[in-house]
């Protein structure tokens, strides 16, 4: 899946999200305007249509979340691969994921980086790769990129979802969108 249809299907789902809220916007003013009904009766008509209404973001905001989420685990899957199934293959992906998570500061990140490169050691860089991929360190994230060109778009995507899963601001953007 290529970003720009992922970013089609999240326009679809928050055009569709516009759509109904504009529908319940029309069906709320027209209650409240009818002539044949009484304060009671359009509130007694309200509390269902909101409900409904409210259900139907938090689907539609559910939807937006389950299919970002379904393409990051899509991408870490085309970047990682797996971790295999020998005890020997389970204990070198802890330790390495171990070792990635020690590390604080982007200079030790760029540093490991490089031995990892230099030793051919994967299952390490893979490591330092989502440790430089949660913590935004492009220049770690690139030096990875460039030893495994046949991943860079996917690296470059999974990059670029992380930061849009973890960014505020789109976040505040989706939730005036479904609420």
């Amino acid at each position: 899946m290529t970003l720009q249809h992922l970013d089609d299907q999240i326009e679809a789902i928050r055009a569709e999200a516009g759509k109904q809220r504009n529908a319940y916007n029309d069906h709320r003013r027209f209650l409240q305007e009818s002539p044949n009904l009484t304060p009671a009766g359009v509130e007694a008509e309200l509390v269902p249509l909101e409900k409904s209404f409210r259900e139907n973001m938090q689907a539609l905001m559910a939807q937006e979340t389950d299919l970002v989420a379904g393409a990051v685990r899509d991408l870490e899957r085309r970047v990682y691969g797996t971790a295999g199934t020998s005890p020997d293959a389970v204990i070198t992906f802890r330790d390495a994921q171990e070792r990635a998570a020690r590390l604080d500061t982007i200079e030790e990140a760029r540093d490991a980086m490089s031995r990892a490169i230099r030793s051919k050691d994967t299952g390490l860089g893979q490591a330092i790769l989502g440790r430089a991929l949660e913590q935004g360190w492009r220049s770690v994230i690139d030096a990875y990129t460039q030893d495994n060109p046949q991943i860079a778009e996917a690296i470059n995507d999974l990059a670029t979802l992380t930061r849009f899963q973890r960014d505020d601001t789109q976040r505040l953007r989706a939730s005036m969108i479904y609420l």
